[in-house]
């Protein structure tokens, strides 16, 4: 079963009850050492999996190149919202074109009904976001544990 990336400052997302034959997602920050996560994607033991988002800095050629790499620019990412106002997609065009080259990267088998997993994703984000508008002025140092983003998260104050 694939496993997406987990390098040391990871954060699990969903802990399954039998790891032994189950995926696994992960959160991370690869930037930070691209060369472990090459490591990793050219592992025989596990069938890994790394999706990314790239903004200024670009990754390097062997990351971009690599058959089990999925790079999305940012720009891809953020919908149009009072955050990025400038952004000529909506969000449900974001979730769409994320389903969609998903779909085409990732094994089938991780897939159900599509429409069910797009309405599930525009629910997530949209709370999601409430979520970092309520924690906006909150320190850096603050965590939410569901969603995995920091107070500040937007405005970057440390």
């Amino acid at each position: 079963m694939p496993i997406v990336f987990r390098p040391a400052d990871s954060v699990p997302l969903i802990f399954p009850e039998d790891s032994q034959n189950s995926r696994f997602i992960y959160k991370s920050h690869i930037y930070k050492d691209t060369s472990l996560g090459l490591k990793l994607l050219d592992s025989d033991k596990h069938n890994i999996f790394l999706i990314m988002s790239e903004r200024d800095k670009k990754y390097p050629k062997e990351l971009r190149n690599h058959t089990k790499v999925l790079i999305f620019p940012f720009e891809d990412l953020a919908a149009r919202d009072s955050y990025y106002p400038d952004s000529p997609h909506s969000l449900e065009w974001v979730i769409s074109n994320i389903y969609e080259k998903l779909t085409e990267f990732l094994p089938p088998q991780l897939f159900c009904n599509e429409s069910e997993m797009i309405e599930s994703a525009l629910k997530r984000v949209t709370s999601m976001n409430k979520v970092c508008e309520d924690i906006k002025d909150k320190p850096f140092s603050y965590f939410d544990k569901f969603y995995h983003v920091h107070g500040s998260h937007r405005g970057k104050k440390r």
